[in-house]
């Protein structure tokens, strides 16, 4: 189409059938027409691509843009945005509206491209192959077969209705293991298609509390003037808790009625706090009163999400069932912790619930306080004269939770979550049975509230009723508790897997014949740490035996997935098992492998095709499919060569602020629309209570999540008093999440919020431009990449995927910032295209120094330290330390004396160098080599080597002074020498630090670090080497791997004594590594007891390698065998018979009789060998020496 009759056919398609906003495409399309009849080119084309960052789908401007593409001469670009746009007009609906159009389009790109027809055919092919493969797996009951088929064809036509209707149906109907989050509880149109106008005319009817929405359910009466939103959905979720309830509680299982009560949901606080006559600063979010629940909608913000309501709503309601089941009275405390307990229940998409899950936002704040110690007395935590409430910074001891002698209130919440958490789900440590979840019950039906010694009794009921406590007295437990606590904080954060744990007692109750139990530890493992191929397998593994055979099948295909995404196919050993597995139980998988390597044959000879045309944005768009549908690694390797060879890609950016209103976005008020830009005003405190390094934040989030590689990118200006503002991604809740944040004096960070509690993980400095910053990040995998002003800045690996997958916005502190040019850039979880972005980006940066910030090392060696002149300690290289962590420290005299940092330098040096963590400190040569001595005399870092930089050779390679970092500078080195944090430790000026502040930011990273290396492990571990060759040089295989094994576990990098404890045992390995090939042929050859010895000696003699754990598997799988147990019972005659004639009372008789037994059983060439043996030498009395001679031998290894 010519550009001349365009410009009336976009209006036909706003509103319809254009995305994004109608609005915003509209003024940037008429700015590229108007570019257009001046003839500009380049800034036409760049107009359209601004609407198609709106809206890459809208048909409108994928027209304009094949038109300018073919004025530029640029018919890669004309033929992709043609294609694309016939892929936009296939579904269903807008295909019968554009039918002619559709003809003209395919006409005028034939034209071009004489292969499209081709490329469309094999797009219907594929998506009709894999909804008929789908279809029929649904058909049988195979759920997550289908929805992984469905799934597939998404990623090949993002735009097919049908199979997304399928996913969603399945999710409705199916069961807890394919339904998801849904707090509409699987409700197909909860509007009742009721259209946006009827609806407002329904709200503005009941829009206040006497004319307010209601209605009746089974168990619950309803009433609220929040929306017809509220109104539709809070009696599905209510109906669905009211179940949940039911079963915690053991009451009317059955199902009969519960007693009705009213569930009032007010539009707002205010309305709240006046029909209820509390007063302004009353803390409550809702209440219990015997009759009916109460909440409001939108928090004390007003700005908080439906979802956020409904916690409170679970947490008000739980009270009724306690007031319906507690014998005798419950304690207050222990009333409001089992509401709190129900405050992570999620809803699910089939109507069931998830609950006993962790209430992340009480989890971490009592974390935090009991990090600081314990209270004292319960009455710490009251509130002022004016009712105000300030949280402790310690937390209450089990004791004066339990005495109940305090004022409840908003800093009890937390606390005694926690108790109920803990003695609900602690669990036995060596074998994982839970401990105090009969005796919690127990407690809570004996009529505690009034007892004369609550705490007797408690000991009475919990702990002493109890056999696996460890415990008896309620003051021991305080250990305990605390204990548990943080370690399931660090597995929130990410910091410690649960999976290994997990699995360790999921395999002990399987060792005990639990096989629910042993799945409820593998389910948990796999909830933390889904990515995980072992905790996958085992999951898998499982519910195969449990004949749950389509969920098991989905499992093995993820496994292998996992694999595949991590390189390791051929070095593990049950990817090939897995494979098999999938191919035994899926009937359809056959049919599926021949579909998808007809569709990779004919779309890679297309994809070369295109490329060898000279189009070679279409070469990457199939490739980019094959590899993202079906794992192709053809089509991946292929997508990076052209990727490499032309410089383009297909990462799409998309604009997320249509430059007129927050439409998208949600939370605070502080932020609002201006112009192109988003302003954030929040109010500054006079009587602020936070310290230089604490500041109040609100965010702005936009209504998207993220569950693959993502980027983000803004552009932030600083306003009047502004602390800080930039990105928050990874977002769970408004307390949960990962913030990378800019501050206008010069530093940036990188922060995760855990429960609403805020820990820096990153903090330097960095250069900022007067006016604008972008700010971006990129997260591919769990690495997260932060860009500023176009360079690279850093790269930090995140806990684990999940951590970092969920929604995003805008962060900012007190004070004015404006963001601008507000982008997005998603994938699906296999797109390659983010992967092999981050992999040129990589390359470029090591091979160019100027897309790196100036002065910034990260993830690389810095330059070499050149003419120091040394006034403290011997002379150093950083080459000396490799091996170990260092920390290289920019420091001066002069500005000791305006942040003093001397002191703080000693105090690291003692806490950390006895680990082997290394230092030196470089200053600057605006001093005179005695002067700086001198300062050192007054200001000792003592055991510092300390040298100068007389020759000015160093300052400058490290960007360090005028127009660069100013000092203090610390770069962090890892083992193998590269940097891994780099920036200032945030002391305060002209204070400096004194022995009890609190961590600075270079605290945490070299804690980060020390922990990373395993220094204190490491401390222990090392000398066990030199023992270790003097057992492998006496052959002492098994001693050898248990002095080294727990060395060569640490997970640890670039550690010389990790490298060759691993090296000892692999070679040790090596020489096993035929043992469980040679039981198997023992095995097959009629040997099962030799083969059973060859296992156990593979199991017990390479304790820790895989070899010990795979013969330990087998032969495990062997005795469970009947053929084997069949042998072994021969094999345990004979033994008695041999046994017989060895003893003193020598009874022909009865020793016949045992070889008799025998003979019943002797299926095998072994016993039948023995049997015949032992008869053949019966006469001669040789029965022991015979037996002894055909006794299996241990297995031939080569001399170590």
């Amino acid at each position: 189409m010519s550009t001349s009759n365009l410009s009336a056919f976009l209006l036909l398609l706003f509103g319809l059938f254009g995305g994004g906003d109608p609005g915003f495409i509209e003024k940037y399309l008429a700015n590229a027409d108007r570019f257009l009849e001046e003839g500009k080119l380049p800034p036409a084309r760049e107009s359209v691509e601004r609407a198609l960052e709106m809206d890459a789908s809208h048909l409108g401007a994928l027209l304009m843009l094949a038109d300018i593409a073919t004025m530029q001469g640029d018919t890669d670009t004309t033929v992709y945005a043609l294609h694309r746009w016939l892929d936009v007009t296939k579904t269903p609906s807008i295909k019968r509206a554009y039918k002619s159009k559709r003809r003209d389009i395919l006409k005028n790109l034939l034209e071009l491209d004489s292969e499209a027809k081709d490329l469309l055919e094999l797009s219907d092919d594929y998506v009709d192959g894999l909804l008929n493969l789908g279809k029929q797996h649904e058909k049988k009951g195979r759920l997550h077969s289908a929805i992984e088929l469905y799934r597939e064809t998404l990623l090949a036509d993002v735009f097919c209705t049908e199979a997304k209707d399928s996913i969603k149906e399945i999710q409705r109907t199916g069961g807890a293991d394919v339904a998801v989050e849904d707090v509409l509880a699987g409700a197909d149109d909860p509007s009742e298609s009721m259209d946006a106008e009827t609806i407002a005319d329904l709200e503005a009817k009941h829009s206040t509390w006497k004319t307010a929405f209601e209605s009746d359910t089974e168990n619950y009466r309803y009433k609220t003037d929040a929306g017809f939103l509220v109104f539709k959905t809070a009696p599905i979720a209510m109906e669905q808790m009211n179940k949940a309830y039911r079963k915690f509680f053991h009451y009317k299982e059955d199902g009969d009625p519960t007693p009705k009560i009213s569930v009032l949901i007010y539009k707002d606080r205010e309305e709240y706090l006046e029909k209820n006559g509390l007063p302004e600063n009353d803390w409550t979010g809702g209440f219990f009163n015997g009759s009916s629940v109460q909440t409001f909608v939108g928090g004390k913000t007003g700005k908080e999400t439906i979802l956020g309501m409904y916690g409170t709503l679970f947490h008000e309601a739980a009270h009724q069932f306690v007031s319906l089941t507690g014998k005798g009275g419950v304690p207050g405390w222990l009333n409001e912790a089992y509401a709190s307990f129900f405050e992570g229940t999620t809803i699910l998409s089939n109507g069931s619930v998830k609950w006993n899950q962790v209430a992340s936002h009480r989890l971490f704040p009592l974390a935090s306080r009991m990090k600081n110690g314990w209270m004292e007395k319960g009455r710490d935590a009251s509130p002022d004269q004016e009712g105000n409430w300030t949280a402790p910074d310690e937390a209450p001891t089990f004791r004066i939770i339990v005495e109940n002698d305090y004022q409840w209130g908003p800093p009890w919440y937390a606390p005694t979550w926690g108790v109920v958490y803990f003695l609900y789900n602690y669990r036995n440590p060596e074998t994982g049975e839970t401990v105090y979840r009969k005796s919690l019950h127990d407690y809570y039906l004996s009529g505690a509230a009034g007892r004369a010694d609550p705490v007797q009794h408690f000991e009475e009921v919990v702990l002493n009723n109890s056999p696996l406590s460890p415990v008896q007295d309620i003051k021991a437990l305080n250990k305990i508790w605390k204990e548990w606590i943080l370690q399931l904080q660090d597995i929130q954060m990410g910091k410690k897997p649960s999976g290994k744990s997990n699995i360790e007692y999921g395999e002990l109750a399987l060792e005990r014949e639990n096989t629910q139990l042993a799945l409820e530890f593998f389910e948990e493992a796999y909830l933390h740490e889904s990515e995980n191929p072992e905790v996958i397998w085992k999951l898998a593994s499982l519910l195969e035996d449990l004949k749950k055979l389509d969920r098991a099948l989905a499992l093995y295909l993820e496994f292998a997935r996992e694999c595949e995404l991590r390189g390791i196919t051929e070095s593990n050993e049950n990817y090939p098992i897995a494979m098999k597995k999938v191919l035994e139980l899926d009937p359809l998988h056959r049919k599926h492998q021949k579909l998808q390597k007809d569709i990779q044959e004919r779309g890679m000879n297309l994809a070369h095709s295109y490329f060898d045309r000279g189009f070679p944005l279409m070469a990457l768009e199939i490739s980019k499919r094959l590899a993202s549908s079906f794992g192709s690694s053809e089509a991946r390797e292929f997508y990076l060569e052209v990727a490499e060879s032309t410089g383009k890609t297909l990462q799409n950016w998309k604009l997320i602020y249509n430059e007129h209103n927050l439409q998208g976005w949600a939370g605070s008020e502080a932020y609002r629309a201006y112009g192109a830009q988003i302003e954030s005003r929040i109010e500054t405190k006079e009587s602020s209570d936070l310290s230089e390094r604490e500041f109040r934040t609100q965010e702005l989030v936009c209504d998207v999540t993220f569950d693959a590689d993502f980027s983000l990118e803004a552009e932030v200006q600083f306003g009047k008093d502004s602390k800080l503002a930039g990105l928050c991604f990874g977002r769970k809740d408004k307390n949960n999440g990962h913030a990378v944040l800019l501050h206008p004096k010069g530093y940036l960070d990188i922060s995760t919020q855990q429960g609403g509690v805020w820990k820096v993980r990153d903090h330097r400095t960095v250069q900022l431009n007067k006016v604008w910053n972008k700010l971006r990040i990129d997260v591919v995998g769990k690495i997260l990449d932060v860009y500023l002003n176009g360079n690279f800045l850093r790269s930090l690996e995140m806990p684990n995927r999940q951590s970092v997958r969920g929604g995003f916005g805008l962060l900012a502190g007190s004070g004015q910032a404006f963001f601008q040019n507000i982008r997005m850039l998603s994938h699906n979880p296999r797109d390659p295209s983010g992967e092999v972005a981050r992999k040129l980006a990589m390359e470029s940066l090591a091979s160019n120094a100027t897309s790196r910030a100036p002065g910034s090392f990260q993830g690389m060696a810095p330059p070499a330290l050149n003419g120091l002149h040394w006034v403290q300690g011997d002379p150093v290289h950083l080459a000396d330390f490799l091996g170990r962590p260092a920390a290289l420290i920019f420091w001066a005299p002069y500005q000791d004396k305006v942040i003093p940092s001397a002191a703080f330098y000693s105090h690291l040096w003692e806490q950390w160098a006895p680990l082997d963590f290394h230092f030196i400190v470089v200053s600057s040569g605006q001093h005179s080599p005695q002067e700086t001595k001198d300062w050192l005399q007054k200001h000792p870092m003592p055991g510092l080597p300390v040298a100068m930089d007389i020759s000015f050779l160093n300052y400058p390679r490290y960007n360090l002074g005028v127009g660069g970092f100013g000092l203090p500078r610390i770069l962090l080195l890892g083992p193998g020498g590269k940097v891994v944090w780099e920036g200032d430790p945030g002391l305060t000026h002209g204070a400096g630090w004194k022995e009890g502040d609190s961590e600075t930011y270079l605290d945490t990273a070299i804690e980060d670090l020390a922990e990373a290396c395993s220094l204190e492990d490491l401390q222990r571990l090392a000398p066990q080497i030199p023992i270790a060759h003097q057992l492998l040089a006496q052959g002492k295989l098994k001693e050898t791997l248990l002095a080294i094994s727990e060395l060569a576990d640490l997970d640890a990098k670039d550690i010389p004594e990790i490298f060759e404890a691993r090296r000892i045992r692999n070679e040790i390995e090596a020489l096993g590594a035929t043992l469980p090939q040679q039981a198997q042929t023992m095995q097959e050859e009629g040997y099962p007891m030799t083969a059973e010895f060859f296992l156990h000696f593979g199991a017990t003699e390479f304790p820790g390698t895989a070899t010990g754990a795979l013969c330990a598997a087998r032969l495990k799988a062997l005795q469970k065998s009947p053929s084997f147990r069949k042998a072994r019972k021969a094999w345990k005659a004979l033994e008695r018979a041999v046994k017989l004639a060895a003893s003193k009372a020598d009874d022909r008789q009865r020793i016949e009789d045992y070889l008799s037994r025998a003979s019943i059983d002797c299926d095998v060439r072994q016993t039948r060998e023995a049997l015949q043996a032992l008869r053949e030498g019966l006469s001669s009395n040789s029965l022991p020496a015979i037996w002894a001679d055909i006794q299996p031998n241990p297995p031939a290894l080569l001399n170590p």
